[in-house]
Formats: C-alpha cells, sequence, structure tokens
C-alpha cells in the first residue's frame, strides 16, 4: 500500500474566496498537517499493523509507541492537540491493540520487525524513537535491534524487567496488574476494565505510579 499523499491545499479552487477568510486559512493548515493519515502494513503469517502519521513531510520522523491499555491514537491526539509540528510522528497499534492483528507469544523484541515495516513502508530511513509506560521498554528494544535506522531513543515511566517471581519494589496495582498479566488476556482485560475509570484519580494514582512518575507526568521536575 502505498503512502497517502499530503492534501495540496495551497492552491485553493477558488481563490477568490479562500483569501477572504480567516477561517479557510486555518482550516488550510490543519488539513495540511494536522490531519492524521491511517493506514496498514501487512506483516508476515497474514497479520497486519495499523499505523498512524502525522505532521509536515520535511521535517524529523519519530516514531511513538504506546503503552498499556492504550493504541496509537493516543500519541496522534496529543500531536494535534499541541500543534507539536517540529516532527512527523509515526505511531501504531501494537499487537492485539485497536486495529492490528494479535500475536500469541510475541516477545518485547517482536516490535522490532513491526518498527522496520512501517519504516520501509513510507520509505523512512532514519527515524527517532520513544515509548511511554509499556512502550518504553519496546523502544529501547527497537534502539538496540536497528542501530542504523534509530537515531535517538526516549524511555518515559516505562517498567522494568518482571523476572522476579514476587514481584518486590512494584506498587501495589503494578504488582496487581502483573499478576493478572500472566494470567491471560481475560484476566487482563478484566483488570484494565475495572480499573482504567479511575486513572487520573490522585489517590488511585498512589497506588499505580511511583513517587517520581507521578512528578513527571504533572510537569514537575
Amino acid at each position: 500500500m502505498n503512502q497517502q499523499p499530503y492534501a495540496d491545499v495551497s492552491s485553493p479552487a477558488n481563490p477568490s474566496t479562500a483569501s477572504s477568510s480567516g477561517a479557510t486559512e486555518e482550516q488550510s493548515f490543519i488539513d495540511k498537517y494536522l490531519t492524521p493519515r491511517v493506514f496498514e502494513v501487512s506483516m508476515p503469517q497474514g497479520r497486519t499493523v495499523r499505523a498512524y502519521e502525522v505532521g509536515p513531510p520535511d521535517v524529523p520522523v519519530v516514531v511513538g509507541i504506546h503503552g498499556t491499555p492504550s493504541s496509537g491514537l493516543d500519541h496522534v491526539v496529543n500531536y494535534v492537540a499541541n500543534g507539536a509540528l517540529f516532527c512527523r510522528l509515526v505511531s501504531f497499534d501494537r499487537q492485539r491493540y485497536g486495529g492490528s492483528t494479535p500475536q500469541p507469544g510475541r516477545k518485547v523484541r517482536d516490535i522490532v520487525p513491526v518498527v522496520e515495516a512501517i519504516l520501509d513502508h513510507l520509505s523512512i530511513e532514519i527515524a527517532a524513537v520513544y515509548g511511554h509506560s509499556a512502550g518504553g521498554m519496546h523502544a529501547l528494544a527497537t534502539a538496540a535491534l536497528l542501530p542504523k535506522r534509530i537515531s535517538r531513543a526516549l524511555c518515559s515511566g516505562a517498567n522494568g524487567p518482571d523476572f522476579d517471581p514476587d514481584l518486590d519494589g512494584l506498587s501495589p496495582l503494578v504488582r496487581e496488574e502483573i499478576i493478572e498479566t500472566r494470567k491471560g488476556p481475560d484476566a487482563s482485560r478484566a483488570f484494565y476494565r475495572r480499573l482504567y475509570p479511575y486513572f487520573r484519580d490522585p489517590e488511585f494514582e498512589k497506588q499505580f505510579f511511583s513517587e517520581n512518575d507521578r512528578i513527571v507526568s504533572q510537569g514537575v521536575v
């Protein structure tokens, strides 16, 4: 599938009406730079990945990897809301999220072929990558295993390895999150459905996020 081209709104069909309205100019700006494009990328074994792209074509490319539970749309919404035109953002739904096909038994490193396929699809040679929460470890894996195509990486509020059977040192709800996830998809879904409505509650955040994570999320450094 070829990349959808940017809409050319610099030469409106009716210049006499377009030049007389500030609203038309604003709409042109939105159409040109802040209207996301959605596309799918084919993967092995008949799987597909749903991806998103937004921003100017002539600025550095940044790949955003979402956390849990979430989707690539979160990054797109934040980009559009903040007008982050300093970069061309590419995000996607990780396997089993949003519009992407599940990949049972996948490991963190299995995100790397996904990022590589998306970059190839868009004919992008080099990009930066960032990940938040559970996306952080995926961003680090991408940078480590695609050193010639990833220029830099950012890991924000990310999870650490969960090899410790006792999960010592974790906040109560993160510990519960990992335990439920180990039981399988149904238990994991039930956990998030039960708690997601409270994710912005300050008391809930104290049980889920570390003090440092809360400070960073509030922009107080």
